[in-house]
């Protein structure tokens, strides 16, 4: 069987780095979607830079740094060939998605496109780029909650509330003929005073 010769000192780090880069890169692309092909890592001296062709934009190659970077290139390239913006899926990570819808907009989408991209209405679209937030409810002055209000006092996820009350930690009332679980806030407040004392 053959040796496999592995890469030492400086090359060694330069491999190792690339096959990291290499991920990443293919990661960015598929979180850009819009025709973007991956074509690798491309390293002067210490500097790399992620390589990408855009098969929209009749197969033109840019490097980018980072998602961000990669993203306005993308949108650069749409723009000097002439093409519609890209349009990006929603991201669970990087840019917040108030930065994406605004961003959005700004490339010149209707509030209509974007709100079908996002899943929301244009009007909610309209008060996110106008800036005006949806208003909190004031969960101080209910008696019973709802399991999402409990997970938002709490800062939980509403499966955990659920498993919470199934395991007996947390006690709901089940109402109505689905059962829909409702939790008094007098047992909530009392909750957390017992895990303070706890800590």
């Amino acid at each position: 069987m053959p040796s496999m010769h592995r890469p030492s000192g400086r090359f060694a780090l330069i491999a190792q780095r690339g096959e990291r880069e290499l991920m990443t890169g293919q990661e960015i692309a598929e979180k850009l979607g819009n025709g973007l092909h991956y074509d690798g890592p491309q390293y002067s001296g210490e500097q790399f830079v992620y390589l990408f062709t855009d098969v929209a934009a009749s197969g033109t190659t840019f490097g980018a740094r980072s998602l961000e970077d990669a993203r306005e290139k993308l949108i650069g390239k749409r723009k000097a060939f002439g093409l519609e913006p890209p349009v990006f899926p929603p991201s669970s990570s990087g840019l917040r998605r108030r930065d994406e819808i605004i961003r959005l907009r700004e490339t010149g989408l209707s509030y209509a496109k974007i709100g079908s991209i996002f899943g929301i209405t244009r009007e909610r679209v309209r008060q996110i780029v106008k800036g005006k937030s949806t208003p909190k409810p004031d969960l101080d002055s209910k008696v019973m909650l709802t399991i999402t209000d409990v997970g938002q006092l709490l800062g939980l996820h509403i499966s955990t509330v659920r498993r919470w009350d199934n395991s007996g930690i947390l006690r709901a009332y089940h109402i109505g003929p689905r059962g829909d679980r409702r939790f008094k806030r007098e047992d909530v407040d009392r909750f957390l005073r017992e895990a303070k004392d706890q800590d």
